[in-house]
Order: C-alpha cells, then sequence, then structure tokens
C-alpha cells in the first residue's frame, strides 16, 4: 500500500544498499526523516551516507527507503500498521548511516578455593546509532 501511496520505494528486494549516485538525495531524505519522523525530535547527529552506498551490491532494486514524498504526507491518517512500517523503515535508515556504538569490554576470572568466578562487563564510550533505536523504542512504549 505504500509503494502505491509513493512512501516508501520498490518493496521486492532484499539488497540492503543504495547506488552510488544516491549520495545526495539520501542526505536530503535524512534531513527530511529527522524533522518529519515523532521519534527523532530533538536528534541530532551527521549521517554518513557512504555507509551504505554499494553499487555493486544493488542488482535489481536498492534497499527500501521512505520518499520524498513523505514530507508531504499526513503520516496521522495513514492506517496504524502501515504507520508503524513507515516509523521502522525511517528509522533503518537513519541507523544505518549513524555513528557506531562504541564500547569497552572487560572480563575477569578469580579463583578461590577451587571455586572460578568469571564476570564481564561493558561500558558504553560512544551511542551511535542505539540513541536512534531507543528513542523509537520509548516512542513505541518499549522502554
Amino acid at each position: 500500500e505504500m509503494y502505491e501511496q509513493k512512501l516508501v520505494t520498490y518493496p521486492r528486494t532484499d539488497s540492503q544498499y543504495l547506488t552510488d549516485e544516491m549520495g545526495e538525495s539520501t542526505e536530503t531524505l535524512i534531513q527530511m526523516l529527522l524533522g518529519k519522523m515523532p521519534y527523532a525530535e530533538g536528534l541530532e547527529y551527521q549521517p554518513d551516507v557512504s555507509k551504505v552506498l554499494n553499487s555493486k551490491k544493488v542488482s535489481d532494486h536498492h534497499a527500501i527507503i521512505p520518499t520524498v514524498e513523505v514530507a508531504k504526507a499526513d503520516i496521522g491518517k495513514l492506517k496504524e500498521r502501515n504507520c508503524k512500517i513507515l516509523y521502522l523503515i525511517s528509522a533503518r535508515v537513519l541507523t544505518a548511516t549513524a555513528d557506531p556504538y562504541i564500547y569497552e569490554s572487560h572480563k575477569c576470572q578469580i579463583t578461590c578455593n577451587y571455586h572460578t568466578f568469571y564476570l564481564s562487563a561493558k561500558k558504553t564510550k560512544q551511542e551511535g546509532f542505539k540513541t536512534i533505536e531507543k528513542k523509537l523504542k520509548q516512542f513505541f512504549g518499549i522502554i
């Protein structure tokens, strides 16, 4: 339905990449999504579109992405399931072009009286794309 409404690109693809010449239009699309998607309110980041551009990995059709028609659409008038799907597709475009999630990991092993104890811990150094995922989950009321 959303493809017929020109809100998303061709849905019958398994590609995860966009063609090399889509770089500029993808940056424009991302800026539009940041302003249009309610879960993205207050979210600011510099997208790295080069992460999703690779013409060699695109066979018949590029990855499924929202179109610029979303800017004109009244998202509130979409069916609830279509609205949620559009939010998910948009979030994947944003997370795919966001900074990486960086953490440091520590593991410790202690043996005492022939018993071995293990500890592992992670410390986040950069939230990266996880920030977008958290905002989306909060919007959906998951966390």
